[in-house]
């Protein structure tokens, strides 16, 4: 219950324990030009001397020092993605291919297929079937055709020797 007698009246403050902060005001042109370089939250920490902990404290506290490093961060990204798509419109390869990877990577990710070649489960005819499509997948890049023996050569059997395969 509330006293009467202090109603109205300002409670005093609690002092949160702790050290007291070393933030100061021109910590938010620091890290601003520090941003722009590409310095992480890590990289801050270490700039100034304190635990990363303390910098996500000092951006939920101080909303001027957040705004510097989220504007800088934005910033410096921007300059990197304007200079990777200049290099990948100017033919720079491994560029291209960054840029549509990230940009769109439904498009342009790396795919692979797994195949399970489980022989109990698979029948000959799915077999021969598989082997074929790699043997095409093979020839169209040609590198089948520089190691494939011929018929008549050592290895090679003309197709009429092939036999199916077991059941």
């Amino acid at each position: 219950m509330s006293n009467p007698i202090f109603a109205g009246t300002a409670q005093p403050q609690k002092r949160k324990a702790g050290q007291p902060t070393k933030f100061k005001p021109e910590f938010n042109e620091q890290v601003e030009k520090l941003c722009k370089l590409g310095a992480t939250d890590e990289d801050l920490a270490g700039f100034f001397n304190v635990d990363k902990s303390t910098i996500t404290n000092w951006k939920k506290v101080h909303p001027e020092f957040f705004a510097s490093i989220k504007k800088a961060k934005m910033l410096a990204d921007m300059d990197i993605a304007e200079s990777l798509h200049e290099k990948a419109r100017s033919g720079d390869t491994v560029a291209s291919i960054f840029w549509l990877k990230n940009r769109s990577a439904h498009a342009w990710r790396d795919r692979q297929e797994n195949v399970n070649l489980n022989a109990e489960a698979a029948n000959a005819d799915e077999l021969a079937e598989l082997l074929n499509v790699l043997d095409g997948r093979a020839r169209a890049t040609g590198a089948a055709q520089a190691q494939e023996p011929k018929p008549g050569e050592a290895g090679g059997l003309p197709l009429a020797d092939a036999k199916p395969l077991p059941h």
